[in-house]
């Protein structure tokens, strides 16, 4: 397996150009967002102006295949190492090129929300023909991540709401998942309760000490779904950002607070992990101590995303999550019937 190493604090982005040295790198190719890379591009460029840097930014907010293809006929050169600066998206975008184009080379991940956890995770999101898959692969896992909380400061409100939420809803969902284990949980924890702590000021400010307590929630939420992948309110959220362009994070929260009662109160015959009883009351227990429906609910109003489907011009739940792919739902430790999902949402 690839091995994984973390720079993570305020300020860790002045480790990189050691980093570079001490692996003889020369030659980078910067996978980079668009204008959110312009308020920090001179400390990046400061940072790696010792070495040859191409830049690619040639590519959807959400990376569909044909971006993917042609980057694969076009970027010709012959580098050391690949830098993806930006959230998710871009973190995504690199690691498919590094992986489809078999190059495998060295793959340093700089964060710019708290939210995917991407720079933590062997999995990598493409659009293909209007859906959407993962891409899974212990090689897709960046070498290493610089996760500075300086980077996240004067991001939009609603950004940071739907990033931050991601992370959250990650860590949650990871810590009941049917494949979580002892080493999952612990890193979804931890990430839970810095997310409960310091999702609202980290949205409503620019306090830095918060911010970097949510830049470490996100790499940590990565951790745990690296693990153990993510739950129902990531596959119900899918079908919302394509139909109807919600961000991802937000289309998360959709279900979120109903998602969770239901996950935290599960009918025997209803039960979808096969662990014994025992578990599952311990881990429902461990979540209702943190955490709540009326948490979620309240949350998610001070941080402004709005979870009724009317309000967002949403009418044809039912025939959404028709469209929801199962099988991205079997990881969930309840089974839900088409009715008991539709009911997941606020439509009132």
């Amino acid at each position: 397996m690839k091995t994984h190493d973390v720079f993570i604090g305020n300020g860790s982005i002045k480790e990189l150009p050691a980093l570079l040295e001490s692996k003889k790198i020369k030659k980078v190719l910067v996978f980079r967002g668009k204008s959110s890379f312009e308020k920090i591009k001179n400390t990046i460029d400061e940072m790696i102006k010792g070495c040859v840097v191409d830049y690619y930014l040639d590519f959807a907010t959400n990376p569909i295949d044909d971006d993917l293809q042609k980057a694969l006929r076009t970027i010709s050169g012959n580098y050391d190492a690949i830098i993806a600066v930006g959230g998710g998206s871009v973190i995504d975008f690199a690691k498919l090129f590094n992986f489809k184009s078999g190059r495998k080379l060295f793959f340093i991940a700089i964060p710019t929300t708290a939210g995917s956890g991407s720079e933590a995770t062997k999995f990598a999101v493409i659009w293909i023909k209007d859906k959407k898959y993962s891409i899974e692969d212990d090689t897709i896992l960046p070498n290493y991540a610089i996760v500075d909380s300086q980077f996240l400061k004067n991001s939009p409100k609603y950004l940071k709401a739907c990033s931050s939420f991601d992370a959250f809803a990650q860590s949650v969902e990871s810590f009941w998942s049917v494949r979580s284990t002892p080493r999952s949980q612990e890193y979804a924890k931890e990430a839970m309760i810095l997310c409960k702590e310091n999702i609202v000021n980290y949205v409503l400010s620019d306090d830095e000490k918060t911010m970097d307590k949510m830049s470490q929630a996100a790499f940590l939420a990565g951790k745990a779904i690296n693990i153990s992948k993510t739950t129902a309110a990531h596959a119900l959220s899918y079908v919302f950002t394509k139909e109807f362009n919600i961000p991802h994070g937000h289309a998360v929260a959709l279900s979120f607070p109903k998602l969770f009662a239901a996950n935290t109160d599960i009918p025997l015959l209803a039960l979808n992990d096969k662990r014994e009883i025992a578990y599952i009351e311990r881990m429902k227990k461990s979540l209702k101590e943190i955490l709540s429906y009326d948490y979620f609910v309240d949350v998610l109003a001070k941080i402004g995303l709005e979870l009724n489907l009317k309000k967002l011009g949403i009418s044809n739940v039912s025939d959404l999550v028709k469209k929801v792919n199962l099988e991205r739902i079997s990881n969930n430790p309840r089974i839900f019937t088409q009715a008991q999902l539709e009911g997941l949402f606020f439509n009132d």
